[in-house]
């Protein structure tokens, strides 16, 4: 009796871990230092969708295990864990949500500031020598940053659609 109980400990042992040890991590780290790390980071959007996937990708592996396993004289009831595993995945695809539409707002918001600041320089009236040369440069500056603006506000619709 003594073996047949070792053994079929042993069993739910290695079902535990075969099957549940990758949905671990969701409970082991802090969310809220994780996220804070990984905004500090200022991932590209990228990272983000990566991060994304993974997640969703876990939550679709959960519940796609079968939610009743026998281990011998054992019968593990799964689909508590697996609801719980993908409520803690939902919560990380919502924090991580929030972050890439903050990262976004402020990309958008910074992007704005400059076009207005760009907009009120040009808005300038050239009367005197200095005031033309002024505008002119400011010109020169649009022209010269089209290029990474457009960059940015790609970036920001990218996030956006992520």
């Amino acid at each position: 009796v003594s073996q047949t109980i070792t053994k079929t400990l042993a069993g739910l042992k290695k079902c535990a871990a075969t099957s549940w040890k990758k949905s671990g991590h969701l409970w082991k780290l802090d969310k809220t230092i994780m996220m804070e790390k990984f905004a500090a980071k200022k991932p590209s959007c990228v990272s983000y969708d990566e991060k994304l996937q993974s997640y969703c990708a876990l939550k679709e592996q959960v519940g796609n295990q079968p939610m009743v396993k026998e281990v011998d004289f054992i019968r593990l009831h799964l689909g508590p864990l697996a609801e719980s595993v993908q409520e803690n995945a939902n919560a990380w695809v919502t924090s991580l949500g929030k972050l890439l539409n903050i990262s976004a707002r402020d990309n958008m918001e910074s992007l704005k500031n400059k076009i207005d600041g760009l907009g009120n320089d040009l808005e300038r009236s050239p009367d005197t020598l200095e005031d033309l040369k002024f505008v002119l440069k400011t010109i020169s500056n649009i022209q010269d940053i089209t290029l990474d603006v457009e960059t940015r506000a790609r970036d920001i619709r990218e996030r956006y659609r992520t």
